[in-house]
């Protein structure tokens, strides 16, 4: 058995697989990467030592990263933040809808204005209710959307 001694943080797998060497015969726990003699060729062995000395322990995964921002929500400027779970994003997206239906069947200034100037209740990531002027809140929320998608394929792209 060799072993290539080397603390190992979370992040390990994730440069794991987007190395040459995902695939190989190898394990690793928080103390070294092991792996069996005759296991790995010349080249491999090489890549792998390259790859263990590479590794910044403390880095923290792509999923914790993720749900450390999921867990902290989105700021969004206004003094509260907003959680970005699934029921959230579902219950906004649907409010930034209904507010586009409406304002595309106001059949005048006058109607739209009294959408735009209309208020909104939002719950934030606390369990706080905010009321908000509906023209104020629009941008938050496409913010906020973007937001929940750049973490996602943040994730994804790991």
């Amino acid at each position: 058995m060799n072993i290539i001694q080397k603390s190992i943080g979370p992040s390990f797998a994730e440069e794991v697989l987007k190395s040459s060497v995902s695939g190989c015969p190898f394990t690793w726990d928080a103390n070294g990467v092991y792996y069996a003699d005759g296991a790995l060729t010349a080249d491999q062995v090489t890549a792998l030592n390259a790859l263990v000395s590479a590794h910044d322990s403390t880095k923290k995964s792509a999923q914790q990263v993720y749900d450390e921002a999921v867990a902290a929500g989105f700021d969004t400027g206004r003094g509260y933040t907003l959680a970005c779970d699934q029921s959230t994003q579902s219950l906004l997206a649907n409010t930034v809808s209904l507010l586009n239906v409406s304002l595309l069947v106001a059949t005048d200034d006058a109607a739209r204005a009294a959408i735009l100037n209309s208020v909104q209740t939002i719950q934030d990531n606390a369990g706080t209710t905010h009321s908000e002027k509906t023209s104020d809140l629009i941008p938050v929320l496409v913010a906020y959307g973007n937001y929940c998608k750049q973490l996602l394929y943040a994730l994804q792209g790991s």
